[in-house]
């Protein structure tokens, strides 16, 4: 697997788990204040970046030998995968994805299962 950074504040609560989703070339610090208000109004939040974007493995690209396709449906798997693997059954409200730029195309495609 690839090396996808991730963050994760936990929370005690009835609150659904917020996932933020970076925009384009963006990383979980785009998110820092976001979560320090989310996390202080008692939610779990968790944030990564998604393959090729921010500080995550970059496969494919000209150093790799490995060809990948990037898109949104690879990007809205992962995302999905991430919540089913990370924060499943944890949490009974749910999960409330939010993205900034591509990240909310990402969203709104694994939100679809499109």
């Amino acid at each position: 697997g690839a090396m996808l950074p991730f963050a994760a504040k936990e929370s005690q609560s009835d609150k659904p788990t917020v996932l933020l989703i970076p925009g384009f070339a963006c990383s979980t610090v785009y998110w820092r204040e976001t979560k320090k208000y989310l996390t202080s109004a008692g939610y779990t939040v968790h944030s990564l970046d998604l393959l090729g974007q921010g500080k995550s493995a970059k496969p494919g690209r000209s150093s790799s030998p490995i060809a990948i396709n990037y898109s949104i449906d690879l990007w809205a798997q992962m995302i999905d995968e991430y919540a089913r693997r990370y924060i499943g059954s944890k949490n009974k409200a749910g999960v409330v994805l939010v993205g900034n730029s591509l990240g909310s195309v990402v969203a709104l495609s694994a939100a679809t299962g499109d």
